[in-house]
């Protein structure tokens, strides 16, 4: 860091420099070169300490400036600041009169002249000096590029490398000192000219995140945008570190941000999807070569979140793979030094591999494989680092101990497991780790009720809620007191350990705490501040919240170790004694006499302590009889606290209950005895809280809450638990109902009203308690309930029941004899006990001693009437005005049912419409028409359910789901009209799910067989014959189809499974071989021809010569044999010493090629003799193949690998990169390419040379094969995961065909590619249409397609590249016209209003106009910079360009140069014409957009953007001007300049933002991947969450009702005015420049940087049905399943 340090340290010290001197009288005149950002170091000393002393020349002031002149020698300080210099257009000469001032005014005086100035004009404010004595000093504070990019290279370097080149403590340095740095660097940075994409860009932004990542979840939102900004540039860059390391912490962010933001939880649980799938590509397509123990970690920790186990097993696995290559090794080896080949020491290295076995140790548990599971546990343990007290390595252990735990347990050692788990709780802190904390404590539970030991799993489960409550997972923690209320909270979710967060406190965000009573910790200071100190007694009703006072009121004030609570329990005077002793030196309790136990407590420090002795809900000191020594004890303790204590600092405070204040009086009376005197007693008692102070903590706990509740939610549970005060008391709740409700609604997820009144409370509260009580097994549970009954079976409500009582409730006793109670079984007293401690616990009872004898009784009013079955009435106003269901009159009536409702309204209007008043007639109307639109509302509603279900089952049932769509769409289209615009359906689902089926369904018939399918062939195509599809399956039966599936034929005659098929090149004949020794031939429609027997084993495969005059066949009896075709076998191949995969010819038939298990791959001539041999596998060569020319040869094998080979067995390439088995090579039909799958899960496509030129990732599991269509353009791989996938030959995957329920064993193209056949273990074959079904492509541009227009009436295409033209199109995608002239790329062209002409804009610095035919008319010169937007008139006669000189340019259509617009020389982005024609508005690179007449003058500048401006256009009335800016804002101005409104909410920068069609409602576009909605007085109407990457364009459909967006993530989207996303437009393979609708509405058009546009279409209703049932006919038609009845067109008989 000696750059760093040197610089922004000597910065600092240059600095305080400067205001130590200036803050002394000037001998001499001083000039100080500052930059502006510099200055604001000593902005706080300026202000304070000499802000009298400075008089400030701002030459931005005119008029305040010659005011300054005309008094300049009466001021009496010394410092001279001037400013505004950026504004003033000749700071040369201002500085000049400024010094001859000076001179004229102040004669012999001296000043400290301090200048802030930008760089630019340096030179005029040196010019400075002259004018001064020639001794002033030159302070110069910037820092120049080179030193920026050094400074950050440093800062880089230290908090980037991993491992760190600094020291632990040093680096957490760094990290502290970092956004104090970075400030200064981005100061720098803004005063010079960087490159929006460069490698300094890059870094900046990255460390500008991590700098933000540590401020709470704002720093973290903030964070997210900088990594953002900086992965853009990293992907362009193409440094695979940075790209990994940042879609890491991105993932992990927006896993952080799903668990607290419900509404849009599926696009943040996608969008860390997405990061972590990219974070994953990168590390795999990189071998795992950059994982780190950052790496590890983040990618653990979101694979976690995510729940995907199977990709976390194979993160680990593939890390551990990587981390033993660098180093196996020794586990005694750790040796400290770190050298240049190492990248770790051992000692590191070591941590690494322990970290990356406990990942794999829990996604082996998590996926039940327990036995290794507790292997890869055993080597996580044998691999941690040694030093575990010099490593901070307790949170890791922790880790590997749960673990053992979790396997322990699974293995029934409960014990061991109990042990173990309790260890791993005393490694970790929930502070630390809240996550494994509270998966600790989840294995805690399931051991003790493994154990029965009910009383701890009860404790450990109101551990777990608290917990929850404290990282705001819950709004309620059940009857149990609370904490606090709410409590001070974590705010952040389990999954987010503090080291990841990378901030201490700070990151946590402080809440003010609330409780729901009136008493003040103020209260108890002032009761305190008494001579003589008093003690104060507090106390109410058992339940009403003293704990809860005392945590949230009491305890916050004081800190932790002032504080000390003790319960008031008859041991109380024991576990106080043992407090006192851990902090003071208190003799022990067993060896102390009572003099010593005096003396010592009197020898006590001034300890300024709070005690406080808790008597909630327990049994009271005296209400047992304690032992002597515990008397003795208790009495020394009592004097002191009541005598001594207070003038040792001790303050005093007893919580008891009501009726034990009595007694405790007399207690301390006894205690006392005669000679003290009772100090006095101060009581407080804290009263029930009122339902307004309930409501004030409900809103609070509600604004922490993940899930919060609407109002009316809040306001009916509010009313429903209001109980009535007495007098003139307000109505009030218990606290514990409302904890008790609130836990259940919570857990049922209520949060709607309606889901609410679906119970009575009595059934609600019933079911709290059921939940609260679900741990215990059947017997207790149902004891426990009828405990609770009995205590709710009373006279009263709230009646009191002893011990006994409750025994001869529950328990049957035997007979007593006379005048003898009878006498319980010990086991049933025990039993009894048990539950009442439970329930103790959980506050559901309380217990009441009067005497010595305890009573116990329900804890609430609702809580017994809800256990008796009664409902409460309660029916003041206040509490219907609280939000109770149903009427006054009765107020826990529940509302109607629709039905009820419904056959209410219908008599209602037949009443009105048999009366004779028109108006009674006018009123049956409405009813009808209202009753018609809720008939609407809740059809839509269930068509809302039904297609939630169609899209989950397409996944699977694709045909299936596609019917139910097209019934529900049906359904839909009866409650519209065809003139109902779509956005206002009662129910938008079955259009989007009829688009979203269409536009992805692939499945178009479907085969089914008698077992599972595993070989598939198709025949070669043949003049006008169509083709057979050949299916075998594993029960020795193969099946001959039609191309549209009808059977033709089923072959019985193998024995066994069939193992492989082939066709004959002239399709007359195809193959089957066997399990079963045999091959069979065939004719082509199924006539067996001849059976091929000799071989000894299974045959594994079976190929036709080319000129179909021979078979080659192979086995598992190591051999391969040459066929007739009338079965005799003329050659036989041996030499292999392992089973033959794998025989065939080569092109011409003169040479056989093999593979085998034996690592080998041979050649052999006709006669048998081995002509070649290809060894280098160093496993089972699974497959090898001729190239199509016959002149090399591909195997791929077991061992990872596939080699090319030539006719010499010289092996010239070796393929690699897979990380398993290569199941299978083939070559692409023009022999330039290889397709290789792998059991890895990918496949990956070679050059013939063996270049790797793509990698296909996508598939869950091992992929079996792939296959090219034979126009070599797509790839069809089939996998284990279900799934097929197809995919461009450049790895760019198109679509996934789903259906199948099992693994698919083969697959293949038809000859015209335009179908795919699979075959699966499901037993089914099916065929899918893989034809681009609606979409058309415009293909043709070499480059990027910029720009994508329609001409007004919408049936030509106008598209713009970087390939130097434009084109023209039909809608039907045919290229018309290339306009082809410009010698620079085209960045935007437009056709004419009237639809005459087009102009385009080029690089080349002209526009250039056309005639629609494609003719060039003119070229518009006059720019010396790229032409960036241009523009016609609404009238079709004017035309405005705008360009990077800083100039627009009108012209007339004819060329003609009207006007030049100038903006100081900065870029122009943007030029629009106003609705009118008359006037212009530019956007420009200065921060403002300029106002014109369209003559060139000046109307007005909008001005106040932070940063240049993108983007501009009026409103629809001209009267409004819309900006876009990169300084994350859009502005609204009125016409002359002025602002009017700022749409602040944005979080990157703004790229554009249009006016909606009627002018009501703007959309904005942004680099955070969001647009926005908004209404005219700047309100947020909709965000629109969804693109995973920056949203660049927006349109708006002709009718205003929906809009498209364009994103670099490849994808256009639709939307309407909700916010909810319409349509997803897939199969771009680029960034996604622009998208607009056609003039109609029905079209989208889209362009690409994939060189495409695309024209996609927005169906209506009806449209979609025809086309889905057309797909429905086509598969009914030739379904070989359907009967001949059910297909279309059938007679009914």
């Amino acid at each position: 860091m000696t750059v760093m340090l040197s610089c922004l340290t000597q910065q600092q010290e240059l600095l305080q420099s400067l205001a130590d001197r200036v803050g002394q009288p000037a001998i001499q005149d001083n000039l100080y070169f500052c930059l502006a950002g510099q200055f604001t170091w000593v902005e706080d000393w300026y202000t304070t300490a000499i802000a009298g002393d400075v008089l400030i020349f701002d030459a931005g002031e005119k008029e305040q400036l010659a005011r300054v002149l005309q008094q300049w020698e009466q001021f009496t300080g010394h410092v001279i600041l001037i400013t505004g210099l950026t504004e003033e257009p000749d700071p040369q000469t201002f500085l000049t009169q400024l010094a001859l001032g000076k001179q004229q005014r102040c004669g012999e005086r001296h000043f400290h002249w301090i200048v802030l100035v930008d760089p630019t004009i340096e030179e005029a404010f040196r010019g400075l000096q002259t004018f001064l004595d020639g001794k002033s000093h030159w302070l110069d504070l910037r820092l120049g590029v080179g030193d920026l990019e050094q400074c950050t290279d440093e800062l880089w370097q230290c908090v980037w490398l991993e491992p760190s080149p600094l020291a632990p403590e040093k680096r957490q340095e760094m990290l502290v000192n970092l956004p104090h740095w970075l400030a200064e660097i981005v100061d720098q940075k803004q005063n010079l000219e960087l490159e929006p994409i460069s490698l300094l860009q890059a870094k900046l932004s990255l460390l500008q995140g991590l700098a933000r990542e540590s401020r709470g979840e704002m720093g973290r939102k903030q964070a997210q945008c900088h990594y953002r900004e900086s992965l853009d540039v990293w992907e362009l860059l193409g440094d695979t570190e940075a790209i990994i390391w940042l879609s890491l912490r991105l993932g992990y962010l927006f896993l952080l941000q799903a668990y607290g933001e419900k509404s849009r939880g599926h696009q943040l649980w996608q969008q860390t999807r997405n990061y972590a799938q990219t974070a994953i590509a990168a590390l795999e397509n990189q071998q795992w070569h950059f994982t780190h123990g950052e790496t590890l970690n983040l990618l653990g920790e979101i694979l976690r979140g995510l729940e995907d186990w199977e990709q976390l097993r194979q993160a680990a696995e593939n890390s551990l793979i990587f981390f033993y290559q660098l180093s196996p090794f020794a586990a005694t080896d750790t040796t400290p030094e770190r050298n240049q080949e190492k990248l770790w020491t051992e000692l590191e290295l070591q941590g690494l591999i322990s970290l990356a076995h406990s990942y794999l140790c829990e996604a082996l548990v998590e996926q039940w494989k327990f036995d290794e599971g507790k292997e890869a546990l055993k080597r996580a343990f044998e691999t941690r680092p040694k030093q575990v007290e010099e490593r901070d390595y307790r949170p890791c252990l922790a880790n590997l101990h749960y673990l053992a735990g979790r396997v322990q347990l699974a293995n029934d050692q409960i014990r061991e497991s109990l042990m173990t788990l309790r260890q791993a709780q005393t490694l970790v802190s929930f502070e630390d780790n809240p996550r494994l904390y509270l998966a600790i404590l989840v294995e805690l539970r399931e051991c003790y009720l493994q154990l029965e030991d009910w009383l701890a799993a009860l404790a450990i489960d109101q551990e777990y809620q608290a917990r929850e409550y404290r990282l705001g997972q819950r709004a309620f923690i059940g009857p149990k007191p609370l904490p606090c209320w709410p409590e001070q909270r974590i705010c952040r979710h389990p999954l987010a350990p503090e080291k990841m967060l990378g901030g201490g406190a700070e990151a946590r965000s402080a809440v003010q705490s609330k409780t729901m009573v009136s008493l003040t910790w103020q209260d108890l200071q002032k009761v305190w501040e008494q001579k003589p100190t008093p003690v104060l007694v507090l106390t109410g009703e058992p339940g009403v919240g003293k704990t809860s006072w005392l945590a949230g009121e009491v305890l916050q004030q004081m800190s932790p170790e002032r504080v000390l609570l003790v319960d008031f329990t008859p041991h109380w005077a024991e576990k106080l004694w043992v407090h006192l002793g851990e902090s003071f030196s208190l003799p022990s309790l067993g060896q102390a006499t009572t003099p010593e136990l005096v003396s010592a407590l009197q020898a006590l420090p001034i300890l300024d302590l709070l005690l406080v002795l808790d008597g909630e809900n327990g049994s009271l000191p005296w209400q047992k009889s304690p032992s002597l020594r515990q008397q003795e004890l208790a009495q020394v303790l009592w004097q002191w606290l009541l005598t001594t204590s207070p003038s040792q600092g001790v303050r005093l405070l007893i919580s008891v209950p009501p009726t034990a204040i009595a007694d405790l009086y007399e207690e301390l009376k006894g205690q006392l005895g005669e000679e003290h005197s009772l100090p006095p007693l101060q009581y407080q008692t804290l009263s029930p809280p009122t339902l307004g102070q309930a409501e004030n903590w409900l809103t609070q706990a509600m604004a922490q809450c993940r899930h919060p509740w609407p109002p009316s939610l809040q306001s009916q549970f509010l009313g429903d638990l209001a109980m009535e005060g007495n007098g003139e008391q307000q109505p009030w709740l218990h606290p514990i109902d409302l904890q008790l409700l609130g836990t259940v609604l919570e857990q049922e997820q209520v949060t709607k009203s309606a889901d609410y009144q679906g119970k009575k409370l009595d059934e609600w509260l019933t079911l709290a308690v059921q939940t609260y009580l679900a741990f215990l097994p059947p017997h207790l549970l149902k004891k426990a309930l009828q405990l609770l009954k009995s205590l709710a079976d009373g006279q009263q409500a709230l009646c009191l029941k002893t011990e006994y009582q409750l025994l001869a409730a529950l328990y049957s006793a035997p007979e007593p004899a006379a005048d003898n109670p009878p006498e319980f079984a010990q086991e049933d007293i025990q039993q009894l006990q048990l539950l009442l401690t439970l329930l103790l616990r959980g506050r559901l009872i309380i217990v009441i001693s009067q005497a010595t004898l305890p009573y116990y009784r329900l804890s609430t009013t609702h809580l017994a009437h809800a256990l008796q079955g009664k409902s409460a009435v309660i029916s003041t106003p206040a509490l219907i005005n609280a939000g109770r269901r149903g009427s006054k009159s009765n107020p826990n009536l529940i509302a109607p049912s629709p039905g009820d409702r419904q056959q209410g309204n219908e008599d209602l209007i037949a009443e009105l419409e048999a009366g004779s008043s028109a108006e009674e007639q006018v009123v049956a109307q409405k009813l009808k028409a209202a009753q018609l639109q809720y008939q609407k509302l809740v059809a839509g509603i269930n068509l809302e359910k039904q297609c939630q279900f169609i899209l989950k089952q397409f996944l699977v049932y694709p045909l299936e789901a596609l019917l139910a769509a097209v019934k529900t769409g049906q359904d839909l289209q009866k409650l519209v009209t065809p003139e109902t615009p779509l956005v206002q359906y009662p129910s938008l689902a079955p259009w989007l799910s009829l688009h979203s089926i269409l536009a992805r369904i692939n499945e178009c018939n479907r085969c089914h067989h008698e077992g599972p399918v595993t070989v598939l062939r198709i025949s070669p195509s043949m003049e006008n014959t169509p083709p057979l599809v050949l299916t075998a399956t594993t029960n020795g039966i193969a099946y001959l189809w039609s191309f549209h599936g009808e059977l033709i034929n089923v072959l019985r005659g193998h024995q066994e499974a069939i193992t492989a098929l082939d066709w004959s090149a002239d399709g007359q004949y195809f193959a089957t071989a066997s399990a079963d020794h045999t091959v069979k031939l065939w004719q082509r429609h199924g006539e067996e021809v001849a059976t091929l027997r000799g071989h000894e084993d299974w045959v594994r495969s079976v190929h036709f010569s080319p000129h179909h005059q021979f078979l080659v066949t192979s086995g598992q009896d190591n051999t391969a044999r040459i066929w007739n075709f009338a079965g005799e076998q003329l050659t036989l191949c041996q030499g292999h010493a392992d089973w033959v995969r794998n025989a065939e010819f080569n092109c011409h038939g003169q040479i056989l090629l093999t593979a085998s298990r034996d690592g080998t791959a041979r050649l052999w001539d006709l006669e048998g003799r081995e002509i070649g041999l290809c060894q280098g596998h160093t496993s089972w060569v699974r497959n090898a193949q001729f190239s199509p020319d016959g002149q090399w040869i591909v195997t791929c094998s077991a061992d990872g690998t596939a080699r090319l080979w030539d006719l010499s067995s010289q092996c010239f390439a070796v393929l690699k990169g897979h990380q398993n088995w290569v199941n299978n090579a083939l070559w692409s039909p023009d022999g330039q390419h290889i397709i290789t799958s792998s059991s890895d899960g990918t496949a990956r496509v070679w050059s013939r040379h063996g270049k790797c030129l793509g990698t296909l990732r996508g598939h869950d599991h091992n992929i079996h094969g792939a296959r090219f269509s034979l126009d070599g353009q797509k790839i069809v791989t089939y996998s284990t995961d279900n799934t097929a996938r197809l995919w461009t030959k450049e790895g760019t995957l198109l679509t996934i065909l789903r259906g199948h329920q099992k693994e698919v064993y083969d697959a293949d193209f038809s000859a015209d590619g335009r179908f795919v056949f699979t075959v699966s273990a499901d037993q089914t074959a099916r065929q899918w249409d893989i034809s681009q079904k609606d979409t058309i492509t415009l293909t043709g541009h070499s480059h990027w397609v910029r720009n994508a227009h329609f001409n007004p009436k919408g049936d030509r295409l106008l598209t713009v590249s970087r390939d130097k033209t434009a084109r023209l199109w039909t809608t039907e995608g045919e290229c018309v016209a290339v306009l082809a002239d410009h010698q620079g790329w085209v960045r935007e062209g437009q056709f004419s209003p009237d639809g005459q002409w087009i102009v385009t804009g080029s690089a080349d610095k002209t526009a250039q106009l056309w005639n629609v035919l494609g003719k060039k008319l003119t070229v518009l010169r006059g720019h010396q910079d790229a032409v960036l937007n241009v523009r016609f008139s609404p009238d079709s006669q004017y035309i405005v360009t705008a360009s990077k000189d800083g100039t627009a340019r009108v012209w007339n259509n004819t060329g003609r140069e009207l006007a030049v617009l100038r903006h100081y020389e900065k870029n122009i982005f943007a030029a629009e014409f106003s609705a009118d024609g008359q006037f212009i508005v530019t956007a420009s690179d200065d921060n403002t957009a300029g106002i014109w007449e369209i003559v060139g003058r000046e109307v007005g500048i909008c001005r106040g953007h932070e940063g240049p401006v993108y983007f501009a256009q009026f409103s629809a009335d001209s009267r409004y001007i819309l900006t876009a800016s990169v300084d994350n804002t859009a502005r609204i101005w009125d016409f002359l300049g002025r602002p009017l409104l700022t749409l602040a909410g944005h979080q990157s920068i703004v790229y554009q933002a249009r006016f909606s069609p009627e002018g009501n409602l703007i959309a904005t576009v942004s680099a955070d991947h969001t647009a926005r909605l908004w209404d005219r007085s700047g309100k947020t109407v909709a965000v629109l969450y969804g693109h995973q990457g920056l949203v660049g364009t927006v349109d708006w459909s002709p009718d205003g009702q929906m809009l498209v967006t364009a994103s670099n993530d490849g994808t256009a989207r639709l939307w309407d005015l909700s916010g909810r996303e319409l349509l997803t437009l897939e199969g771009h393979g680029n960034w996604v420049r622009s998208a607009e609708f056609s003039p109609d509405g029905r079209w989208v058009l889209t362009s690409s940087a994939d060189g495409t546009a695309k024209l996609w279409p927005v169906k209506t209703l009806p449209q979609l049905l025809s086309q889905g049932g057309q797909w429905l006919k086509n598969y009914l038609t030739h379904n070989a399943l359907v009967s001949p009845a059910d297909r279309p067109g059938a007679k009914v008989t």
